[in-house]
């Protein structure tokens, strides 16, 4: 008997591309969860890094880096999706949303990358809550955009994969002050029932 879906978000580190057995980690780890709805997006990594090395050492637009660099992450969204031709791709805000609605499962979860620009982009961001909505600077990076699709989507969970990280943290708050996730990441603290970070 199908039963309606859970929804969870996953983030993949952009530095964790860079590693062989991701994609048979991440799989591994999917055929351990309850069945449900996973919608994954891929960090920067160092094509991020390399965007901020060249804004430290150009008066360059703030606002416009921000958006250059959401739509730098076109290229790990792609090449985590190309790795993985077992998961689909969700590309626009319609396909997202035709997505998010009480699918119906019946055996197995369904995972799909999505793009960044599905639901965050210029044009989106004004639907956004107030409240919600990234700072356009660095201080926003992957770890909130992820939460903030958790939170569009109205997910019960969002995991936060990273390269390495200490061995635990009891909150959210924890991993902040130690500069594993990025401040951002505070404003959804009580929009998403649970956040996790793991070492992938």
């Amino acid at each position: 008997m199908s039963q309606l879906s859970s929804r969870t978000v996953v983030k993949l580190g952009g530095s964790l591309l860079r590693t062989v057995d991701w994609p048979m980690k991440l799989k591994s780890w999917l055929d351990r969860q309850p069945i449900g709805e996973y919608y994954a997006i891929a960090g920067g990594g160092q094509l991020i890094d390399a965007l901020r090395d060249l804004d430290q050492s150009h008066p360059l637009s703030q606002t416009e880096m921000h958006w250059r660099c959401i739509r730098a992450l076109d290229a790990t969204f792609e090449i985590a999706a190309e790795l993985t031709p077992d998961f689909a791709r969700i590309t626009s805000n319609d396909e997202l949303r035709a997505k998010t609605f009480g699918k119906e499962l019946e055996k197995k979860s369904l995972l799909y990358w999505v793009r960044i620009g599905a639901f965050y982009s210029p044009e989106l961001v004004d639907a956004i809550p107030i409240e919600l909505q990234p700072s356009l600077g660095w201080e926003t990076t992957s770890d909130s955009l992820a939460l903030l699709l958790g939170s569009t989507i109205g997910a019960i969970r969002c995991v936060l994969f990273k390269s390495s990280m200490a061995p635990s943290f009891t909150s959210l708050e924890e991993a902040v002050d130690a500069g594993i996730v990025d401040t951002e990441s505070l404003r959804f603290l009580t929009s998403i029932p649970s956040i996790e970070l793991f070492q992938l």
